[in-house]
């Protein structure tokens, strides 16, 4: 590569506004973890992100833009209620409650993002386990499941405080546009 096309990457690269932080909210799980949830934006892109602050690597994260917002807030809501009502069942003894695999499901942007949910019971504690899926790289966050409510409601209030950011991102062809960067 020449030094003329080194030199423009590096001008690019400093030149590229990053994203810039609406709102964040924290999140602790004791045992499992304290996470971040944040509203960002990038250009005309809105997305929200969840980032593991305690995380082994440096940016164990969930990246979702807003026009994909209500599905994602859907799944979230189905498996809070799949696990209220695990909740209610009682187990007279150890069998089923050990690694069952209660709820799967995958998500698709459309634009190259997958998520894959999966619910699951062990030791009588439910979590949910999302898997983020972006250019061959695979974040996974684990969440106790009596946390969920807390998320769901965390990103609702983007919507209660930000309604304009909202709304003007549930056109998808702009929040796709930049995403590949």
């Amino acid at each position: 590569m020449s030094d003329r096309i080194e030199a423009q990457n590096v001008v690019d690269k400093l030149t590229r506004p990053r994203s810039t932080v609406i709102m964040h909210s924290h999140i602790y799980m004791p045992g499992l973890g304290h996470y971040v949830i944040s509203l960002k934006k990038k250009r005309e892109d809105a997305y929200f992100v969840i980032k593991d602050q305690k995380g082994s690597r440096p940016r164990i994260r969930i990246r979702v833009p807003i026009c994909n917002r209500a599905e994602f807030l859907h799944i979230l809501g189905y498996v809070t209620m799949l696990a209220d009502d695990c909740e209610n069942r009682s187990y007279p003894d150890n069998t089923g409650t050990d690694l069952d695999l209660y709820f799967y499901s995958t998500m698709d942007d459309g634009n190259g993002r997958s998520y894959e949910f999966e619910a699951f019971v062990e030791k009588y504690v439910r979590y949910l386990r999302i898997t983020y899926i972006h250019k061959g790289i695979y974040d996974t966050l684990l969440f106790n499941a009596r946390y969920l409510k807390e998320i769901i409601r965390i990103i609702q209030n983007f919507d209660i405080y930000h309604p304009n950011r909202m709304v003007a991102e549930d056109y998808c062809d702009i929040c796709h546009r930049w995403a590949s960067l």
